[in-house]
């Protein structure tokens, strides 16, 4: 049994690489990790009263909804242990602990946390920062005993994935620097002295709290049950955590210190996609016209890979959102130029690849919302128009293209069935 490739790619994550220093890998965080890192050190009693709050403001059965969030987290981890486990505070010491035996030496944090799966605890490691950075958040080189490690995207620069067994530590890490607590009621079990660093990393988003809903501002109580929300959306209705940070990132949680990174005049936080794998089907399910569709579309593909870095010197720079918050929304492979031009995505528009063009521009006012559901992207193959790039949230002028002309000057072969789709498309 063999399986058919089809151009598509299929997303894993989405949310921001930060960069770094050249002697640093990057780092890439998102929402969903920080949201479900900030549930993992809550207590029981905390999970419930997000759970009281939900109920009461939706119009709900409480135990009606308890009920539902605990089957949606056996079924999704096989476990309960995120409703369980939680931070260490002054009464709880031993049990059930999210996090433990923590220890700063030799420059790096280590310890110990518990998986929201079936898996155990996980050793993790933290490097401690130290160098300047322009962008003072995380931890380059981190490392946990899971899939969540040292990725690359094509020809770049490794970086940490900070997926959820890695935000906990650094929560609790920022948490502790914050409240100053003593070192039997903080959350890492470090002393003071044992926390110290030449430069603390500060946490990407403003809703890791740790305060009961009546200490809060307005604004906090925003944060507070926009996370209660997604958290309940994963476990009861199933989105992905890629949904999760789709939905988180189009609201004001950012922290300074991130806004001031996508600020930065040389892009030190780019929003991009994390992807999974490609898109496979089997062979045996796919008629001989499918089968010969999708094998030319991964052919066209490859031959415009090989065009942009060979004819145009441009390299591949991950992948990114195309056409967002649309009914035809994709996720597209982007290139850029080493020097100036315009930049470019590739996407599977209308079963033929298309390419985006765009020329940036100044960073839009409107940089959270990037939405582009105008009208279908091959009815605007006549013309230019302004939109705003998904990755650096700039405007940019835009232009949807058809690939074949330029890539048969160029010697790369279109396969004919595609070829066909083009010169109807024009």
């Amino acid at each position: 049994m063999t399986n058919q490739r089809t151009g598509l790619i299929l997303p894993r994550s989405y949310g921001l690489r930060l960069a770094m220093p050249q002697s640093m890998p990057d780092v890439f965080i998102s929402p969903a990790s920080y949201i479900l890192g900030q549930i993992m050190l809550e207590t029981p009693g905390e999970i419930r009263n997000r759970v009281r709050d939900w109920a009461d403001r939706y119009g709900k059965n409480y135990e009606e909804s308890l009920d539902a969030l605990v089957d949606g987290v056996l079924k999704r981890e096989e476990t309960k242990n995120i409703l369980n486990f939680s931070r260490k505070t002054e009464s709880r010491q031993v049990h059930e602990l999210t996090l433990q035996n923590m220890r700063h030496y030799g420059g790096n944090f280590t310890g110990e946390v518990k998986s929201k799966g079936r898996e155990g605890y996980y050793s993790f490691s933290l490097p401690e920062p130290h160098q300047r950075r322009d962008c003072n958040i995380s931890y380059p080189g981190a490392r946990v005993g899971n899939d969540d490690n040292l990725w690359n995207e094509g020809k770049g620069k490794n970086m940490s994935v900070i997926g959820v067994h890695l935000a906990i530590p650094e929560i609790a890490l920022a948490m502790d620097y914050e409240t100053r607590m003593s070192q039997r009621a903080n959350m890492t079990g470090l002393a003071p002295k044992d926390r110290k660093m030449s430069f603390v990393p500060n946490l990407p988003f403003t809703f890791n709290k740790f305060k009961s809903p009546g200490q809060m501002s307005e604004n906090e109580l925003v944060q507070y049950r926009l996370v209660t929300d997604l958290f309940m959306d994963y476990y009861t209705n199933g989105i992905s955590q890629y949904d999760l940070s789709i939905v988180a990132l189009k609201n004001p949680i950012f922290s300074e210190e991130l806004k001031k990174a996508i600020f930065h005049p040389k892009d030190r936080a780019r929003f991009k996609v994390l992807r999974q794998r490609e898109e496979e089907k089997k062979k045996e399910d796919l008629s001989t016209a499918e089968a010969r569709h999708y094998a030319s579309v991964v052919k066209l593909l490859d031959g415009i890979k090989t065009y942009f870095e060979k004819e145009w010197d441009y390299v591949p720079s991950g992948y990114m959102r195309e056409f967002p918050d649309s009914d035809w929304e994709t996720v597209a492979r982007r290139f850029e130029p080493k020097g100036e031009g315009p930049v470019y995505s590739v996407s599977v528009v209308g079963k033929v690849p298309v390419l985006v063009r765009r020329y940036l521009d100044h960073r839009t006012d409107k940089w959270v919302d990037s939405s582009d559901n105008r009208f279908h992207p091959l009815k605007r193959l006549r013309g230019k128009y302004n939109s705003i790039d998904d990755v650096t949230r700039r405007d940019s002028v835009t232009e949807v293209v058809l690939p074949d002309k330029p890539l048969k000057k160029a010697g790369i072969y279109i396969p004919q069935n595609l070829q066909e789709i083009y010169d109807s498309l024009r």
